[in-house]
């Protein structure tokens, strides 16, 4: 029997509103949004489904909101995908899911959900699987004491996520923080919080919405992309930076 692994779940608040770009999809910006896509995970398809909610009104129940994802026949050979979100507090939420086991197809998916304030929303989404963004390749930079992630401009992205991880003892990545923009560079973490002698490194995602607005407006098919930096940071003992490679 196949088993059907998620991937990763990232959940982003974005805590201000601003204008929106009245050339998307024709669907209240008032209300939650789904958009599918692809999910380009330095060069590995993945099938990506993005939820925008503009702005909660009353807290989710202690059961959470279920979220059911009805695939196409050839799509997890049919199965539904039920998963669970939950938020305490008032914003602009916005969730990334992606899942590896099927590569995209065209659909159709069916998505549904019910959200205190809003009601229960269904949309049938469909996938262009060749429309894919190309991946960030982040770059590390010690300037004057302060850490640079830069990156070159994707095509089609019209924001990016910077994530910041370290990698304890144990081997495993813990994140540490993360960064909306529509800029190509960004400084980084003060240095008098980093753990001595532990490596950070940087992972980009490229977005096809911006992210950097609220509320999020998604179009009939958003994508993503991610690439990780080939470097990592580590702060000594004196306290100096220093450039290693990212080896695992």
């Amino acid at each position: 029997m196949k088993i059907f692994k998620m991937v990763m779940m990232v959940s982003f608040v974005v805590l201000f509103f601003a204008s929106c770009n009245t050339t998307k999809k024709d669907v209240d910006a008032q209300h939650p949004d789904f958009a599918m896509g692809t999910m380009n995970d330095i060069g590995t398809i993945h099938t990506y489904l993005v939820l925008s909610i503009p702005k909660t009104h009353d807290p989710t129940p202690p059961e959470g909101i279920q979220l059911t994802l009805q695939p196409p026949e050839n799509w997890n050979d049919g199965k539904p995908l039920n998963f669970t979100i939950w938020y305490d507090k008032s914003g602009t939420f916005a969730w990334s899911w992606w899942w590896w086991n099927d590569p995209p197809v065209h659909g159709p998916y069916k998505v549904t959900g019910t959200f205190p304030g809003y009601g229960t929303v269904t949309e049938t989404l469909y996938i262009d699987p060749k429309n894919i963004l190309d991946y960030p390749k982040p770059r590390l930079k010690l300037r004057k004491g302060e850490i640079e992630v830069s990156w070159d401009a994707i095509a089609g992205a019209r924001s990016y996520t910077i994530v910041i991880y370290k990698r304890d003892d144990n081997g495993h990545n813990q994140f540490v923080d993360w960064w909306p923009t529509t800029s190509t560079n960004i400084k980084f973490i003060n240095i008098d919080d980093m753990t001595p002698n532990t490596p950070y490194f940087a992972s980009v995602l490229a977005h096809t919405y911006d992210r950097t607005k609220a509320p999020i407006v998604l179009s009939e098919q958003e994508n993503m992309s991610r690439g990780i930096s080939d470097d990592a940071v580590l702060v000594t003992e004196t306290g100096q930076l220093q450039l290693v490679p990212r080896d695992w």
